[in-house]
């Protein structure tokens, strides 16, 4: 038999010009129109090729495929939510026999792992918002201890119903509390996160949610059986609470143990994606988030699981879950020109300058913080002002920016706060770039919106998985600009008291060190290179004739350095104006005994610091700080000569060979 024609008995396709939410009997040809959101584009003989093609797609059949035979041009749709658009020349086909894949569809039969976005019930009624509490909690919400841990003030009484929400400090609108152990049902214990999506929190017989009839309070969601009901070995969402694989491993190799080795364990079941199949065996990674300062579990960004350390004592470690592949980015086709697009689905690394929403509306000031913190900020703790700020470039910050951005963990694509007092905040119209390659250069000082595959330190060091020393209560997971999974080991950077201002990072070592990774700045507009930069602008030849600022009362703090207009600074002038150099911004990096100079970044350099610095300087709360006094940007490939503390002798450098520093020839000016 041929087994073209095997494939094509099995997997009938026909040409239908409805959406592909569903199918009718008969064969329609729809010519002029395709389908959007293509996945897989190739260019193939004939349409029985390409119908071949998308029934051979692994794990499952394509959901459609268009076809032009002028250019033999085959479009793969992977994705089930698309519609027609108008296309000259092309042919539209779907398959008969409707796909259902995971997360739009249910893994079990109560399906509690449903991470989809229905949100409508069987009849028809529109879900109402779970952190509404429409009908306050329901009586199949048991009671749940949030806490063991007696020392923690919420400002009232444990035991209570209701606890304090550290968020609702900084939110200005509303002074709402939250409901816990109604939380604690929810996977990722949050239920806002869920918005009005149908879900199953309590374990009902399937999805459901409230709607708006008192009468009824609820109803059932038509959410079908997935067509592959085995569970995917990755995650759909950042924190992965959905996940019900099979992964018994950490990231460093430790067996898991079995979840019932936890004595609190009935606390933790309710926030499981397969609470009924914890048993004595069930040792699978999971995460139900628990609350910020719970005893052992404060960390939750991704799936983990418990397991016996070297002292034979029950520890915690993230698990290597992968995220997904998304099934599209949209079009083919970006039509954007970075930095003002955006490389994938969330745009948290978009860093252009849209300011307004896709209604029109005028985004407004981040740091004005109008409509009160993010909802979707972690931690959510009494330091989540200050990990918002941070969120944003020091640049942006001092700029009191309105750009839209992605700043979240759960929306869709880049935001901003706008005046109204009903929706607070809207998305904005940010298309995709045409190269979604991801740039391996950075537009700030911090590079926050740096997305690269640069997983090597300046020294060479390679860079270790984030999540295998990540603790979110010193960096938060908001301040990546990607997803984080188990493999992920590229330099990023992510803010944090002590890693804030030179550019991406990563941890080197087990014992949390870090290094700072070679990242240059994107080439100006004119594509050349520019080694010295204050405040993010090219201090070039151009600027030599013009007058050089300098505070008069010495006043050198972070913020008054970079909110110094660019334009006042002189070129990279190679001579001093004093005899310290303070303000010496040139490009030598030699020192006057011929030793080549150490990049300022570098791991070596930072750890002799301490040895140079008056003794004003050495407390911990001042590191990083001292490097700020040298007028230009450092960057990992700065090694020019400084005199960032003043030396009476002038600029100097740390050596690359051995410890030490040692002063640089720099003539005065004439």
């Amino acid at each position: 038999m041929d087994p073209e024609k095997t494939h094509l008995r099995h997997y009938q396709i026909r040409v239908r010009p409805e959406a592909l939410s569903g199918c009718s009997s008969g064969e329609y040809q729809v010519k002029g129109q395709r389908y959007e959101n293509v996945t897989l584009e190739s260019q193939e003989p004939t349409v029985r090729t390409c119908t071949i093609i998308c029934v051979m797609q692994i794990p499952s059949p394509c959901y459609a495929f268009n076809y032009r035979e002028t250019d033999r041009s085959c479009q793969l749709i992977l994705n089930g939510m698309s519609r027609l658009v108008g296309a000259d020349g092309f042919q539209s086909y779907v398959q008969s026999e409707k796909i259902h894949k995971y997360p739009e569809c249910r893994l079990t039969e109560k399906g509690r792992e449903y991470a989809g976005r229905v949100s409508a019930t069987e009849s028809g009624r529109n879900c109402l918002n779970w952190r509404d509490y429409p009908y306050g909690r329901p009586e199949d919400f048991s009671d749940v201890l949030i806490t063991d841990d007696k020392s923690i003030d919420y400002g009232i009484p444990l035991g209570r119903e209701f606890i304090y929400d550290f968020q609702t400090f900084y939110d200005h609108d509303e002074v709402s509390r939250r409901d816990l152990s109604y939380e604690a049902h929810f996977r990722n214990r949050d239920s806002k996160t869920h918005l009005n999506y149908c879900r199953n929190p309590s374990g009902r017989e399937r999805p459901w949610c409230f709607v708006s009839d008192p009468k009824i309070q609820w109803e059932y969601c038509d959410i079908p059986m997935c067509t592959d009901p085995v569970p995917p070995e990755c995650k759909v969402t950042q924190f992965g609470s959905e996940y019900t694989g099979r992964k018994d491993t950490t990231i460093a190799g430790d067996p898991c143990l079995p979840w019932r080795n936890l004595e609190n364990i009935e606390n933790l079941l309710p926030a499981f994606p397969d609470p009924d199949r914890v048993d004595a065996h069930h040792n699978f990674c999971r995460n139900p988030r628990t609350p910020y300062h719970e005893n052992l579990y404060e960390v939750n960004a991704a799936p983990w699981c418990i397991f016996k350390n070297a002292s034979d004592i029950i520890s915690w470690g993230f698990c290597d879950i992968p995220s997904c592949a998304p099934t599209s980015l949209g079009d083919s086709a970006g039509t954007g020109v970075y930095p003002e697009c955006r490389l994938s689905q969330s745009g948290k690394e978009y860093a252009g300058s849209e300011n307004k929403t896709e209604s029109g509306k005028p985004c407004l000031p981040w740091e004005n913080n109008e409509a009160g913190l993010a909802w979707d900020f972690y931690p959510q703790s009494e330091f989540a002002h200050f990990y918002f700020l941070v969120q944003f470039t020091e640049e942006e910050r001092n700029t009191k920016h309105n750009h839209c951005r992605n700043p979240g963990v759960h929306r869709e694509r880049p935001w901003c706060f706008v005046a109204d007092n009903e929706t607070k905040w809207e998305y904005c119209d940010i298309p995709f770039c045409r190269d979604r390659n991801p740039p391996e250069c950075k537009l700030s000082e911090s590079g926050l919106e740096y997305v690269g595959k640069r997983n090597v330190t300046i020294s060479g060091f390679l860079c270790l998985p984030w999540l295998s020393l990540f603790k979110e209560d010193e960096i938060p997971l908001t301040h990546f600009s990607d997803e984080v999974d188990g493999k992920h080991a590229f330099c990023r950077s992510p803010q944090n008291r002590l890693k804030e201002y030179y550019g991406p990072w990563c941890y080197i070592n087990f014992d949390g060190d870090g290094e700072f990774c070679d990242v240059p700045y994107c080439p100006t507009d004119d594509r050349l290179e520019c080694d010295v930069r204050v405040g993010g602008h090219c201090i070039s030849e151009s600027f030599r004739s013009r007058s050089f600022f300098w505070p008069s009362d010495g006043n050198f703090t972070i913020g008054r350095l970079k909110r110094l207009d660019a334009c006042c600074f002189p070129g990279p002038l190679e001579c001093k104006t004093d005899a310290t150099g303070r303000s010496y911004v040139g490009t030598k990096n030699s020192t006057r005994k011929g030793h080549k100079c150490l990049p300022w970044v570098s791991r070596s350099a930072l750890q002799q610091r301490y040895a140079i610095w008056d003794l004003s300087y050495k407390n911990e709360d001042y590191e990083g700080e001292n490097y700020r006094f040298v007028m230009d940007d450092l960057h990992p490939r700065h090694n020019f000569c400084r005199n960032p503390i003043g030396d009476e002798n002038g600029p100097w450098c740390f050596k690359t060979d051995g410890l030490g520093r040692d002063y640089c020839d720099i003539p005065l000016c004439t």
